[in-house]
């Protein structure tokens, strides 16, 4: 049986993939079009759909592979040790879900995707992401992380408190010139410092 037809399959998909990712920097995300894709990639508005539902699975896969791209980087820096450090090192991550509503809103329809839904990449880097930050979190000194809740439900906290900060701040953009993770650091520190460390230092840590 020839395996031809199913490795143009997949060079085709490739190809349009590609293509996308060649486009993203004429407008983002939320700019590409289905039909400058195929034009892009000489290929029928068919054969789109024959490798993605629709534009908003494209979208899925490659905020997905981004994801996991800033992840990856996250898990070769230096494990945060205080509730700044910890806002500052997921900086990238909220800039990036941040960056464009489109994508905030795909990684909020892709989020806990099963393989009925879609592409799994979202739903991956979410558990993934609540993972690190159960083992950041667990290895915190004792004077600046909690130690009365497992430190899985605190990373769940901390994943619905950067949830908020964005959905808020593409609601209201405007705050002051504060960054996403400026704007997280107040409530990280309620959530997840120990009480020690938020009343000796509460300016700085």
């Amino acid at each position: 049986m020839s395996r031809q037809p199913q490795k143009r399959r997949i060079e085709t998909r490739a190809k349009l993939l590609a293509t996308a990712y060649a486009l993203l920097p004429e407008g983002g995300y939320g700019a590409l079009r289905v039909e400058e894709i195929v034009q892009q990639a000489s290929v029928a508005k068919g054969t789109f759909f024959a490798h993605f539902q629709d534009k908003e699975t494209l979208l899925a896969e490659m905020i997905g592979n981004r994801m996991g791209e800033i992840l990856s980087a996250l898990e070769a820096e230096p494990e945060p040790k205080t509730a700044t450090e910890l806002s500052a090192t997921l900086s990238p991550m909220l800039e990036f879900i941040g960056s464009e509503l489109v994508v905030f809103s795909v990684v909020q329809w892709f989020a806990n995707a099963t393989n009925k839904d879609g592409p799994l990449e979202i739903a991956q880097c979410i558990s993934r992401l609540a993972d690190l930050l159960a083992v950041w979190i667990k290895r915190m000194p004792k004077d600046q992380a909690r130690q009365d809740q497992p430190v899985e439900l605190l990373a769940e906290g901390v994943l619905a408190l950067a949830n908020h900060i964005i959905s808020v701040s593409i609601c209201a953009p405007d705050d002051g010139g504060l960054s996403l993770s400026e704007r997280l650091l107040p409530l990280l520190r309620a959530m997840i410092a120990s009480p020690l460390s938020y009343s000796e230092n509460s300016g700085s840590t």
